[in-house]
């Protein structure tokens, strides 16, 4: 899947989660990627999380960085 789909869908996930606290954002935004997205996908975005680091929503990125172990 193109990237750039990637950190669009990731940054719309993260907008469903305003009004949240960031623990359950993270926390909901996680079980959403685990639930829905495939493992190639979650380490896509990971990778590109770790090449352009701050480029995603920062919830998204610790939610990444508890699905990788």
């Amino acid at each position: 899947m193109r990237i750039e789909t990637l950190t669009r869908m990731s940054g719309q996930i993260a907008t469903n989660c305003a009004g949240l606290t960031d623990e359950q954002a993270v926390a909901r935004i996680r079980d959403h990627l685990k639930a829905f997205w495939t493992p190639v996908m979650i380490a896509e975005l990971t990778e590109f999380d770790g090449d352009h680091a701050g480029e995603l929503d920062p919830r998204v990125s610790t939610a990444l960085s508890q699905l990788v172990v």
